[in-house]
């Protein structure tokens, strides 16, 4: 495990901004077309859960910003 040092990270002020919520969450949506996606998966026979959590993963740690080690 890594230990952060929050007097140094560069995401500690939204860490203590939602650190105080009761329920501490964000939400974030956009329309997107994946019907390229769903052909490919079905071709596979890959489940579309799995395929999903892969891609969004997948995504996140390209984006530096949303990257978590």
């Amino acid at each position: 495990m890594k230990i952060i040092d929050l007097s140094t990270w560069e995401r500690s002020p939204h860490y203590n901004f939602f650190r105080r919520m009761d329920y501490p969450h964000h939400n974030m949506w956009i329309n997107i077309d994946i019907s390229k996606f769903l052909a490919k998966i079905r071709d596979k026979h890959i489940p579309f859960y799995y395929a999903m959590i892969y891609a969004t993963t997948h995504c996140m740690n390209r984006a530096i910003s949303d990257r978590f080690e």
